[in-house]
């Protein structure tokens, strides 16, 4: 499913396609997962387990950007898309506002203690929302389809908007 949602539009996809590439019937599909949502979900479910995995507590600030990134360069596309497309499929949203939550809640862990101490509130929460930014998914896609960079030149350009953020 995620193979054939990282290429195709939610709504296009079929389940006998799917189905196919996993070498079993739509019949089978639909008893396992009860249909297109719920093997949406079922796939959603798994791939995020293989983002936590990436996004451990406790980095120093090398390990969390290479952590952000190393995500981005293997899941960002179709977490991108995950998102884009989560109101398409029923009981997705949910499990989307959670992710994002988690991510957030990372996000904060991994890289508020590198902002520069002596801030007023009003200033680290412009920081904070500056730093939202630099590490989107979306800013990924920008560098790499609408930027036209590489791989690794999009890594070095979100490692310096990452950097430019936290030094102020």
């Amino acid at each position: 499913m995620v193979e054939c949602f990282a290429n195709t539009p939610y709504p296009a996809i079929r389940l006998s396609d799917v189905a196919e590439r996993a070498g079993v019937t739509t019949q089978t599909v639909i008893r396992r997962f009860g249909g297109k949502a719920g093997l949406m979900i079922a796939a959603v479910e798994a791939a995020s387990e293989g983002v936590d995995e990436l996004q451990v507590p406790g980095l120093g600030l090398e390990e969390a950007i290479e952590a952000l990134l190393s995500t981005y360069v293997q899941y960002g596309d179709v977490m991108a898309k995950m998102f884009a497309e989560a109101h398409l499929v029923e009981g997705l949203e949910p499990i989307a506002a959670r992710g994002r939550a988690e991510y957030l809640e990372w996000l904060h862990r991994s890289f508020a203690p590198h902002l520069t101490e002596g801030l007023t509130q009003g200033e680290h929460a412009r920081r904070m929302a500056r730093l939202i930014a630099a590490c989107d998914v979306g800013t990924w896609q920008l560098l790499r389809r609408d930027g036209a960079l590489d791989t690794e030149e999009a890594r070095i350009a979100m490692t310096e908007l990452i950097r430019g953020v936290l030094a102020g």
